[in-house]
């Protein structure tokens, strides 16, 4: 359907893009629509249009534990570090954050989120607005995760 409406006319970022309002690209990164978010990169969308709670469409990737569209907009540019509006975080924290924050059903998705940010250069250092840095967010229990990290 997301074709057929940017083949008859529909603006691929939608009517204009508002700080902290969701692209088509971000809502679709945020929902697990991996083919619709690969269209839309495919096609040109902001790729760093910073959506809800001033997270871009790399950020929503990451806390969804997305790897296809974490890696797509990695290829296309999306800023690896750049901190979210309301909560300071870069999408490698959201990652992280979007795992512990879970049931734990989909652990090999994030790792490979994680291991996909952390390869494009991610910092793993930098805090979010609290001052807490991803390895904050990691116990004991995160051995394999935690292997990632230097």
């Amino acid at each position: 359907m997301a074709t057929v409406f940017l083949e008859y006319g529909a603006h691929i970022d939608g009517n204009g893009l508002i700080e902290k309002q969701d692209s088509p690209l971000v809502a679709a990164a945020s929902l697990h629509a991996d083919q619709v978010a690969t269209l839309y990169i495919d096609n040109g969308a902001s790729v760093n249009h910073p959506g809800c709670h001033g997270g871009t469409a790399l950020h929503w990737a990451a806390w969804c534990g997305r790897p296809a569209v974490v890696r797509r907009l990695i290829q296309a540019g999306a800023e690896i570090n750049k901190r979210c509006i309301d909560f300071k975080a870069n999408p490698l924290f959201w990652a992280v954050h979007g795992l512990k924050s879970t049931d734990n059903a989909n652990v090999p998705d994030y790792a490979e989120c994680v291991h996909l940010l952390l390869q494009a250069g991610a910092d793993q250092t930098i805090p979010n607005g609290e001052g807490k840095t991803v390895a904050d967010l990691l116990t004991e229990d995160d051995v394999e995760l935690k292997r990632q990290f230097h």
